[in-house]
This record gives C-alpha cells, structure tokens and sequence, in this order.
C-alpha cells in the first residue's frame, strides 16, 4: 500500500509533470536550435570572398587608388562584354539561385515535422510511465497498492467509477459508495480479476456492460437494488467463478440470465424475492459447487430435470428460510443431485416429507431440517441416508415424543440435534439404540417439558464426547451406571434440578475425577460447573458441586433396612404396651364388680338415701344374679314399701303406677325353685321410678320398698 501523505503525494505528481514538460520543451528547442546553426553554417559558406572582401576593405581601397588608371582602361575594355554576357549571367544565377532556395524550405519543414513528432512521442511516453505509477492518479479517498496492482476505494462516497486508476489494476474494491451505473466505466480496467460492487445503488445490470472483464474470476454485486437481469448481462464473463448476488431484489431468474457463466464455482442468490426457478435457469451451470437460494419466497422446488445439469458437480444446497411446506418425491424432489453433500431446509414450513424425497442423495452427509413443522422423526424419508448422512437438525419442531427406533436407519450418525423443541415430553430409552458405535455430539437444550433422562439412553452410546442437556425440564438425573468413557463435556446447567439424594452420584463422579492424582481422565468443562440448585427450599441458588455430601441427604440401602427395622420394632412394642394396659385394665374391672355389690347391700337404706338425687334412664339391662336379688327384696321387706309411702303422701298418681309396677314384678321376677334359670331381660320403668346410680349398684325402690341393686349391663 501507498506509504506517502498527501503532501507528499501532491509535491511527487507537481515534479513529475514539471519534469516532463522540461523534458519535452528542451528536447523541442535543441531541435530548433540545431536547424538555425545548419542553415546560418551554409550561408556564410556560400560567399567566403565577400566576407573576407569586407574584414580587408581598408588595405583594398589603397591598392584601389594606385590601380584606378589601369582598372578604367580595362573597364572600358571589356564593358561591351559584360553588358552582352550580362544577361545570361542572371538568367544562369537566377536558374541556380531559384533550387537552392526550395530545397532548403523543403528540408526545415521536414525537420520541423521529425521534431513535432519526436515530441509528441516524449509526451506519450512520459504520460504512460505517469500512469503506470498509481501514486500519481489514486484518489485521495483510495488506497492504491503498485506491486499487488490492488485499489481499494471501499467507503469513499463516489458517485462513479474512477477512471484515472492504474489501468492494469488486479483488484478493485468499490463497496459502500453510492455509484449507481457502471456503464462504459469498467472499460478502462480489462484486467480485472475481482470487482466489489456491494453496498450502492446500482438498480440493473444491462446488456454487456462486463463484456471488457475477460479475466473477472470475483463478481460482488451485494446489497444493491438489482430487481432484473438482462439475459447477456454478465457476457463475456467466461471466468468467472465467484458471484455473489444476495440482498437484492430480485424475483425471477431467466432462462439466458446466467448462461454464459460456464465456470461458475459459487453462486449466492439469498436474501431475495425469488418466487420461481425457470427450468433452464442452471442449464449452463455445469461446474457449479455452491448454490444459496436462502430467504426467498420460493414456495415449491424446481422440477427435478431442472436440477440436472448440476447433478455432476453441485455439492452444497441452502433452501432455508422459504415457504417450502411439503417434499415431494420423484421428479418433484432432489433426486438428480447425486453428489450433493450439504443440505439445509430450515425455517420453512414443513408438515410432510415424501418417504422417497431424499433418493439418489447417497452421498449427503449433512441435513438440516430444523424450525419446520414437523410432528414426528421421519424415519422413512431418511432411510436412503443411513449410509451417508453424519449430521442431522430436528431442533424447533413440533414432536411431543420419539419413539423406539426413530433413528435406527442412521448408522453413520456422528451429530443430532434436536433442541428447542417445546412440545416434546418423553424419549424412548431405546429411540438412539442403533447410535452406540458412532453418535459422539448430543444436543437436548431447552426443551422445556422434557422432564426425565433415561439413564440407559446414555449409557448405550459408548463414543458420546458432547452433550448439552442445558435448559431443559429436568428435575433430577438417574443414576447411570455405564457412563461414556470418552465424555468430555456434559452441560446440565438451566435446569430445575433437586438437589437430593438422587444427584448423590453425579456429585461423587465428578470429585472422583477431580481428585484423580494422574489427571489422565478429564474432568466435567465448564458448563457442568454451573449447575445451581432449584430445590430443596435450603439449598434454592446454591452450586451443586460447591455442597458437601451431607446436604444431599443421602441414606445407603443398609441405612434404610436398619432405620426399617428401628421402626417395626417399635411399632410392635407400642402395639404390646396398648395390648398389655387393655388386658390389665378389664381385669380390674372384673374383680371390682362383685365387691361393690356387697358393699352395697350391707349399706342399708343409708346409701340409698345419699343416692335419691340421682336418676337413671327409664331402660336398664340387669344380670340374673341381681334380678333375683331385687326379688327377694321386694318380697321379704315389705316395710320399704310403707316407708316409701310415707314420703309420697299425696301422690295419687304415681302410687297406681307403683302398685301397677308391683304386680308386674311379682308376676315376672318370681320364681320358684323348680323355675329354670331366670334369663337376663330389659326391663323398662315408668319414667316415676327413680335409679340410683353408686359405681356399678342401682337401687330400686318400687311401691317405697328402697334396696340397692346391682347391676351388669350385658
């Protein structure tokens, strides 16, 4: 690149122009010059006699007077002739005087021509070796470098093309101006091999208007308004390998619109209007590697016959970010693309893939099918790729879950990603069975409603080196037994982990392989690290690899089966003591009835008068043994019966009831001793009967007879 400042470069051009005209100026007047000496040589040369007649004149004019008689005579002499030879003397020297003349004009014009035209040739010569040095005509907003014949005018805010660049410029960089033509202004530059254009206002290419760049192998004509292109607009441009057209806009490509590009490497048509692809737009494409047709409105493919001519050489195919809903199979899919090995299909709105979409693709080995619509792994479709692919995206569709197999034609499978996907809530412990020998990068980040991992769909995966469980619903991590001996980065942070006895053994791995003295095995990356708890309440926020073991609550199998014994041990204890106090207690009860009957009886009316408040319900149960007492009683103390009557003087009523009641007794309650056993009964008392209740004795009085009676409920 130029290394002079601006003064100097000024200073430089000032010299170099003054130089040049000095040069020439001098070079023209040493011509002239040259001519005035020749012809002044030759006219003193003519008349020597008179020249030295003049410097001698004095001496002659003395020779003159001594002479005069003589000369006069002679004069006369010869006067008659002179006079006769007078006229052809003149018509001899006037003959002679006459060529000479003509001839000397003749010569100086032709000089004076040679030194025109030897000027002429200086000044070219001069204004050529000017030229050729880029110092003397970069702009000042242009860097200029002389030896790589490189121009870079990128930012400059030009209007136009220069012209006054080094005209054998390789390299000419024009981005981020506003040149809105580029008609008859890249003429000046024929040895162009790569021309950026991107980032101005240009609004077409028309016809020819590259036709001078027969070496052009770049062509960027990006981020530009270009919205048609003439079908000879890139004429002449045999070479070209590179061209790059994204972020136009476009919205059709022409039958002849590239057909002259027969070399053509790389071709970028992204970030445009494309609707449709014509059938014979690629017909001459026939070395084309790369082809970028992402961001457009393209919302079926080409017809496979469109894609033939590509299918020898075409190698990377980007259709993302179009309105693609569907892949058809046969002539409506891909097939003629043999040796394609990249393809990507993201962002469209795919629901359904034909199971043959992807036949004859038996070299592709990267698929990118991500942000689509799709609700289930389409299994069929890839199998014709389960030799070949190594790559697959299913990231951001609508899959809720993946069943057992779904990957099993992908035997090659070193990468899946399936990431982002919101709906998914299960994967099948086997769905990645067929992967164990080649899967080593597993991407599962943020799939929110995926709540738990199998530990047997890692451990089946013996080559696994990256997985990226980040973001996701994961709540706790099951112990996996076979862990993947060549992992290195397992990334669980993002996560709503409890942090409890389940995580025990994640924690216990990874400081066994932090303290491993030999550093052979490496340890969890970074990520891994970054695992902060969500539960329990204790531990909400803290990093699960900075607890200590003991916050992880964690019992071994021996602990439970102790702490279980502990406990049915003292269930069967406290079950024994309640048994023991029930038994212990109706026995006391047993033994404290009969002696409170006795007690009872021998206490006389005394007793019964304390009790004479008391009342019991109209209903009582009693035993035989006191049923037979309470007859005796009414029968052999009838005094009672007097002395209740004393005290229910008045009381009319009440004394035909008791007679009444006493009748009933008599006729029910005796019994003779041939009677069988009296059983026990229910007997109801008029609601006037007073009971007295002492602990387990009721004393009846019926007609004022008062005795205490014992009584059993049975």
């Amino acid at each position: 690149m130029s290394c002079f400042t601006e003064k100097e470069k000024q200073k430089k051009k000032s010299n170099s122009v003054r130089f040049s005209f000095l040069f020439v100026n001098r070079f023209v007047f040493s011509k002239s010059l040259k001519q005035s000496d020749r012809s002044n040589g030759k006219q003193t040369t003519t008349n020597p006699k008179k020249t030295k007649t003049k410097r001698d004149g004095p001496a002659a004019g003395l020779v003159h007077t001594h002479t005069h008689t003589k000369t006069q005579s002679r004069k006369k002499q010869n006067k008659k002739t002179r006079t006769s030879n007078q006229t052809k003397e003149e018509r001899t020297s006037g003959a002679k005087r006459r060529p000479t003349n003509m001839s000397v004009l003749h010569r100086q014009g032709r000089q004076s021509m040679m030194a025109f035209a030897i000027s002429l040739v200086c000044c070219g010569l001069l204004l050529s070796s000017q030229l050729m040095m880029a110092e003397a005509f970069c702009p000042s907003q242009c860097q200029c470098n002389d030896h790589a014949l490189e121009a870079d005018c990128a930012g400059s805010r030009l209007d136009v093309v220069p012209i006054l660049l080094n005209p054998a410029l390789r390299s000419l960089r024009l981005a981020h101006n506003r040149i809105a033509t580029i008609r008859q202004s890249l003429d000046f530059y024929a040895d162009l091999e790569l021309l950026d254009v991107s980032h101005n206002a240009l609004t077409g290419l028309g016809q020819r208007q590259l036709g001078s760049q027969k070496v052009l192998r770049a062509l960027n004509f990006s981020h530009n308004a270009i919205a048609h292109l003439d079908s000879h607009a890139f004429q002449g441009l045999g070479q070209l390998q590179v061209l790059d057209l994204r972020h136009n806009e476009l919205t059709a490509i022409d039958d002849g619109s590239l057909s002259e590009l027969v070399n053509l490497v790389q071709l970028d048509l992204s970030d445009n209007r494309i609707e449709r692809l014509s059938d014979q737009c690629f017909a001459s494409l026939v070395r084309l590697r790369s082809l970028n047709l992402r961001a457009n409105r393209l919302q079926q493919l080409a017809p496979s016959p469109s894609w033939t001519p590509l299918a020898a050489s075409l190698l990377s195919l980007d259709l993302s970010h179009n309105l693609l809903a569907q892949l058809d199979g046969g002539d409506g899919g891909l097939s003629a693309l043999i040796e394609l090995r990249q393809l990507n299909l993201s962002n469209n709105t795919l629901h359904h893939i034909h199971y043959a979409a992807f036949e004859g693709l038996a070299r592709l080995s990267e698929l990118d099918l991500s942000a689509n619509r799709l609700e289930y792994v389409p299994s069929d479709a890839l199998s014709p790729l389960g030799a070949s692919l190594r790559l697959l995206d299913l990231s951001a569709n609508y899959m809720s879950q993946v069943g057992a197999g779904a990957f099993a034609p992908l035997v090659q499978l070193e990468t899946l990603r399936m990431s982002d996907v919101l709906t998914l809530q299960s994967i099948h412990a086997d769905a990645m069975a067929f992967l164990n020998a080649t899967l080593q990068t597993l991407v599962l980040s943020n799939n929110r409603q995926w709540k738990a991992l199998h530990p047997q769909m890692l451990s089946q995966l013996k080559r696994l080196r990256y997985v990226d469980l980040s973001g996701s619903g994961l709540q706790t991590m099951r112990q996996i037994d076979d862990w993947p001996p060549h992992l290195e980065h397992f990334d669980l942070s993002g996560n709503p982990l409890q942090c409890n006895c389940s995580m025990h053994w994640l924690w216990q791995h990874q400081n066994q392989l932090e303290h491993k003295s030999n550093g052979s095995e490496a340890t969890f990356s970074a990520p891994m690290k970054d695992i902060v708890c969500q539960g329990p309440e204790s531990l909400v926020g803290r990093h699960f690899f900075q607890l200590e073991e003991s916050h992880l609550l964690c019992w071994t199998l021996a602990q439970i089966i102790a702490i279980a014994l502990v406990s049915a041990l003292a269930v069967i204890v406290v079950t024994a003591v309640a048994l023991l106090c029930c038994w212990r207690r109706r026995r006391l009860h047993q033994k404290h009835a009969p002696s409170s009957s006795s007690s009872t009886s021998s206490s006389g009316s005394s007793t019964a008068t304390s009790h004479h408040h008391h009342h019991l319900p109209a209903t009582a149960v009693l035993h035989p043994h006191h049923v037979k007492n309470l007859t005796n009683n009414m029968l052999h103390q009838p005094h009672l019966h007097h002395h209740h009557h004393h005290h229910h003087v008045g009381h009319a009523n009440h004394l035909d009831h008791l007679e009444q009641h006493q009748h009933l007794h008599h006729h029910n309650l005796y019994q003779t001793p041939d009677s069988p056993p009296l059983k026990s009964k229910t007997l109801s008392f008029p609601k006037t009967v007073d009971y007295f209740l002492n602990d387990d004795d009721y004393v009846y009085h019926p007609g004022g007879h008062i005795k205490p009676i014992p009584v059993t409920a049975v």
